[in-house]
């Protein structure tokens, strides 16, 4: 009753300015993707190596049972 409450107390309305949806998402593209000063590409291929290791790991702990 709380939750209703208070949801149907509140009025949504669209954003003055819309966000250019295109812009945002290449930028955040060519961030990641990048190996200039302020890209992530170093970071993103770390953290995709240990996720595959720890799949790797959950797969073999699980064959062993």
């Amino acid at each position: 009753m709380v939750l209703t409450h208070n949801f149907k107390s509140q009025v949504l309305t669209a954003p003055s300015e819309t966000a250019s949806a295109v812009t945002s998402i290449q930028s955040i593209g060519n961030n990641m993707l990048s190996t200039g000063d302020n890209g992530y590409l170093l970071p993103f291929e770390a953290v995709s190596v240990l996720l595959l290791a720890c799949i790797v790991g959950a797969l073999l702990i699980a064959r062993k049972r």
